[in-house]
């Protein structure tokens, strides 16, 4: 950015001097144009992570050829990643002066969470399993081995009512007016392991304990039906109980991970040390 501003800085002062005078205004012009030439192609170097496949400490350097490192990361820095599902739009005009939107094939983000809460951004893979791959690698090398919640799902409430895990929530109230918490629930309900208590496809939902728990990527889940801030509608769905990660009361894993997101922009498990 820095760069940037100064090539554009750069463009702006032989306009200056155009206007401030008509004549000797030639060497000036062509030292700024030089002066802007380096500062663009200074600016828009590619920036480049580097992951050492060994001891999985990472540099970020600037530029491919000629490389700068301007930022070394020993893998005992960090304290978190996640995975998230993105859905990146092309917008092109036309002939007739309108803008056209085009859907591009969705990518997978990294990001990691150093322990002094500073969010880097890793870059983008064309699947999730070379995403989750990478992220397992840096998880091994941290040793950061809970990253994910033990979350138990409840399908419904009341004496003698049962549900199916695919539709019949969708009937409940609560999922009628919280929609986006309907789509996040939706997403826990098709990645869960659910056990039949009876024939068919009949689930018991009044003895949630025979429910069976998973070990749920609620971020990845979230992103997955474009939704953002996962804890914080993680933590509606505890209240209204359909969702528990603990015993109930104010200090649950859920609660702290959605205090963790509001203070530092996202939040895995294991950046609960944080808190």
């Amino acid at each position: 950015m820095p760069f940037l501003a100064i090539g554009l800085m750069a463009l702006g002062l032989p306009v200056i001097f155009l206007l401030a005078q008509e004549r000797f205004v030639l060497l000036p012009t062509l030292w700024c144009a030089v002066i802007a030439a380096l500062s663009f192609g200074i600016a828009y170097r590619p920036r480049v992570i580097r992951l050492d496949q060994t001891t999985g400490d990472i540099s970020i350097s600037w530029g491919v050829r000629f490389p700068w490192i301007y930022q070394r990361f020993p893998i005992s820095t960090w304290i978190g990643f996640r995975v998230t599902k993105e859905f990146p739009v092309v917008v092109m005009g036309n002939g007739a002066g309108y803008a056209r939107a085009s859907q591009l094939p969705p990518h997978w983000h990294l990001h990691g969470m150093t322990k002094k809460g500073k969010s880097i951004s890793f870059g983008v893979a064309p699947s999730e399993k070379d995403a989750t791959a990478t992220r397992a690698f840096l998880q091994e090398k941290a040793k950061l081995h809970e990253p994910f919640l033990p979350i138990t799902v409840r399908l419904s409430y009341g004496v003698g009512r049962t549900t199916s895990a695919d539709a019949g929530w969708k009937d409940e109230p609560y999922f009628k007016k919280h929609s986006n918490e309907g789509r996040l629930y939706e997403q826990l309900c098709a990645s869960a392991k659910w056990r039949c208590l009876t024939a068919g496809n009949i689930y018991d939902a009044d003895v949630p304990e025979e429910l069976g728990c998973h070990d749920f990527d609620v971020p990845l889940l979230a992103s997955n039906a474009d939704l953002r801030k996962p804890w914080k509608r993680m933590r509606a769905l505890e209240d209204e109980g359909w969702v528990s990660s603990g015993p109930h009361g104010t200090h649950t894993p859920i609660r702290e991970l959605e205090v963790l997101e509001s203070r530092y922009g996202w939040a895995v498990p294991s950046m609960r040390v944080l808190s």
